[in-house]
């Protein structure tokens, strides 16, 4: 006989019992009948409140062992991802809701449970209030910002724009606060940030692209993914590839160098994944990856003490992001970090020979948010392709949004890159006027 077969009795081999298995989170299983049941029961209008929960203190009693396993089972029964129930196992909802990003994926929006069209749906790209900056300003001492009353009451307007949408899920790119890791109100600022951030609605998820000033060291990275999750993610909706680029890490190379190798890499390969598999690829950014849309300098806000001016990514190192853009046929590029909103569609193709042209549509978000006007873009998503517009909030001192009335502007023009490409026209303006504390229907 052959020696792999050395030991076994074939004789009594039929009548001896197999092994007993029994898997070691059995007893959570109540547990997880528990957490079904209380998310199906939830009303989907209201915040995520656990205080008090007796559910909750089962939770946060558990090992961290059990934990692990509790979410395992969770994930396996594809219900981890609910609004009510992972935001359940960090240090407070508020968190939880901006951990999503792990893993360089999202949990919840996956290829298994996200690769199919089912219906259209919507999405709102917005650039972060960079809380404390008004403070910073005038203290100038180094310490981030003691206040941000300021910042936080103007977000909470673009809040209010965002719930009356109820879109799919919020893209917020950086920088969320001005202080840095190392400033004394680093932590107040960020832990304020996502306080605003669980006033929106928990049926709409959280997507980050961090900002410039978010980090500018690899220890200042790991902080940075403590409190957002993966800087560099992507993640599936209704059968589109979304791919969150970590655009910071770009004006410090020399102190990334392994991280931009390996992103450029990754981001490839997330490309390619999507030319092939997907209805569509969206690339989002916390700056332009676009060689011709680098912030640029807005003449109506630029003598403006809210404007700020952004770093730009290095021409050669922004030319070779688009080049993969291109050669992936993203049908959206949206970023941050820009002085002006704005929404603009060419007409490109990728280099390879014979390649077909096809429309990408490139959405600039203004930052910080605030300023007497700012803008909000919604991106609808249909079986036709994407369409953006922006909504247009008049801030004040209250908190109600108003639309007031809806135009048609033009879009922005590029020089056509290559072979008489062409630009498209028409984006949709909505103008929302939050200076009435009572909702008017406008005819």
């Amino acid at each position: 006989a052959h020696p792999f077969f050395n030991g076994i009795d074939f004789e009594n081999h039929i009548q001896t019992k197999p092994p007993i298995s029994q898997f070691c989170g059995s007893e959570l299983f109540p547990l997880v009948k528990s957490l079904e049941s209380m998310e199906q029961s939830r009303n989907i209008h209201l915040p995520l409140d656990y205080s008090g929960e007796v559910l909750q203190e089962q939770i946060t009693a558990l090992s961290a062992r059990d934990r692990s396993i509790l979410m395992h089972i969770l994930r396996r029964k594809q219900i981890l991802h609910l609004p009510g129930i992972y935001p359940r196992f960090f240090s407070s909802v508020s968190r939880g809701r901006c951990l999503y990003a792990c893993n360089q994926g999202y949990t919840g929006f996956t290829h298994d449970l996200q690769n199919q069209w089912s219906d259209n749906f919507s999405f709102m790209q917005l650039c972060g209030p960079k809380l404390g900056n008004t403070a910073a300003l005038t203290e100038g001492d180094n310490r981030g910002g003691s206040t941000w009353e300021t910042e936080s009451t103007a977000f909470r307007q673009a809040i209010e724009v965002v719930n009356s949408q109820q879109p799919a899920f919020a893209v917020i790119c950086g920088d969320f606060v001005n202080a840095k890791p190392n400033q004394e109100f680093y932590e107040a600022q960020i832990q304020a940030f996502q306080e605003l951030l669980n006033e929106i609605n928990p049926q709409i998820r959280l997507v980050f692209a961090a900002g410039s000033d978010e980090f500018t060291t690899q220890e200042e990275l790991t902080k940075y993914q403590q409190y957002f999750g993966d800087a560099r993610f992507s993640f599936w909706f209704g059968g589109i590839k979304f791919i969150v680029v970590n655009t910071a890490t770009l004006f410090y190379e020399n102190d990334f160098a392994e991280e931009v190798v390996d992103q450029a890499e990754w981001m490839k390969k997330e490309l390619d994944n999507g030319k092939l598999c997907a209805r569509g690829t969206v690339v989002i950014s916390g700056h332009s990856l676009h060689p011709q849309v680098q912030g640029g300098v807005d003449s109506a806000t630029s003598n403006s003490a809210h404007t700020i001016s952004y770093p730009q990514i290095p021409v050669q190192t922004s030319a070779a992001y688009w080049n993969m853009i291109k050669n992936g046929q993203a049908c959206l590029v949206a970023s941050g970090g820009s002085t002006v909103n704005n929404v603009t569609s060419i007409v490109t193709k990728a280099s390879e020979e014979g390649a077909d042209e096809y429309k990408c549509e490139i959405v600039s978000c203004k930052g910080p948010w605030g300023g007497p006007s700012s803008v909000i873009h919604q991106t609808e998503v249909s079986q036709g392709g994407v369409t953006t517009k922006a909504f247009h909030v008049n801030l004040s001192t209250s908190v109600s949004p108003v639309i007031t009335r809806a135009t048609a502007i033009k879009r922005n023009s590029l020089t056509p890159e290559e072979d008489s490409q062409e630009t498209v026209l028409a984006a949709e303006m909505v103008t929302f006027n939050v200076s009435s504390a009572r909702c008017e229907d406008q005819a």
